[in-house]
């Protein structure tokens, strides 16, 4: 059977497997015998295809119709859309809203067959649209996870942080507290001394200030053990207190690492702030690493010449007691009045 919108050459019934591998070979041939119309000749192919099925589907529809013989036969002459039109309009109050959708679709140029249209147009929208809620949910409950994970580590470090503004004072003070080996090794006489009495009160005074140093630096150390990690080993308690502040370290030393403790601090108080904003708007915590590392930029503050720590002081980018990395002497500081009011 030949319809005026047909090609001139019509085309076998074949799967659609079959088909494709049919086009595939048409156009592979084309362009190996380097013929420029092979693209166009391709998708003629196409068309041709889909426009056979499309008649098979009609002529099928209206042999399993009820009408008069007669009146089947003039059905067939007709194109496949006037055809199509022509079947369904005797039961348009029959038909399911798929299949009102896909008549739709066939008069706006649609030549796939009614399943075609449910698994092309409806069903793979409803798997994406699942599928991205999902995503989505599932998305929303990691980032609360991170979120309360981060607000615990927060407060347990803030009980930290009170003690190393005491040990900061005790360090930078006008009389600072004196530490290094030294004056590790003369603490038991002193305690000793001070126990008969025979300890100066000059000397009494600093006992005290060290006894005070140590029992913060003390209170400290086993706090640094991450909240829910279990039990703490004894390897480990001598690590935390190597990364702490302590009597047997030179005041410099001292002052370094308060401040490299204070810095993490407010580090991630931030971080926390920003998390908590990123999180209500966005819903989720996807891309929260690049979008923080941007606004608050890295943990510590460098400069790598005198001309850049100068620049960046007079900036205010670099302030009294900020924890630095001095890239000038490669080694890391605490700023001080002395260094920022030197900056002319």
């Amino acid at each position: 059977m030949s319809r005026g919108t047909l090609p001139t050459t019509p085309m076998p019934a074949t799967t659609d497997s079959n088909e494709r591998l049919r086009m595939m070979a048409f156009a592979l041939g084309g362009a190996l015998r380097g013929d420029p119309n092979f693209a166009q000749q391709t998708l003629a192919l196409k068309q041709q295809q889909d426009q056979r099925k499309l008649e098979l589907q009609i002529d099928q529809a209206i042999d399993k119709s009820n009408l008069p013989e007669a009146q089947k036969a003039l059905l067939k002459s007709l194109p496949p859309k006037d055809a199509y039109n022509a079947i369904y309009s005797a039961s348009k109050s029959d038909l399911t809203a798929d299949q009102k959708n896909y008549r739709l679709a066939v008069q706006q140029g649609y030549t796939g067959t009614f399943m075609d249209y449910l698994q092309e147009k409806k069903s793979p929208l409803v798997s994406i649209d699942q599928s991205q809620k999902v995503f989505e949910q599932e998305a929303a409950k990691a980032g609360f996870k991170t979120q309360a994970k981060a607000q615990e580590t927060i407060e347990s470090y803030a009980d930290i942080e009170n003690r190393l503004d005491v040990l900061q004072k005790q360090l930078e003070g006008t009389d600072p507290v004196q530490t290094g080996v030294i004056e590790e090794i003369k603490i038991p006489f002193k305690r000793l001394a001070a126990g008969l009495n025979i300890l100066p009160q000059e000397q009494l005074d600093r006992l005290s200030q060290q006894e005070l140093f140590i029992a913060t630096t003390g209170y400290i150390i086993p706090r640094m053990r991450v909240a829910g990690s279990g039990s703490t080993s004894d390897r480990e308690i001598e690590l935390f207190k190597s990364a702490v502040p302590n009597l047997g370290n030179t005041v410099e030393g001292n002052k370094v690492l308060v401040g490299g403790l204070q810095s993490i601090a407010k580090y991630n108080k931030k971080r926390l702030f920003l998390m908590d904003e990123y999180l209500k708007e966005n819903k989720s915590l996807l891309g929260f690493g690049e979008y923080a590392d941007q606004e608050i930029g890295p943990l510590f503050k460098t400069y790598d010449s005198d001309e850049d720590y100068d620049e960046k002081v007079k900036k205010g980018e670099l302030k009294i007691g900020d924890f630095v990395y001095d890239g000038v002497y490669e080694q890391f500081r605490v700023l001080e009045k002395e260094d920022i009011e030197g900056v002319q």
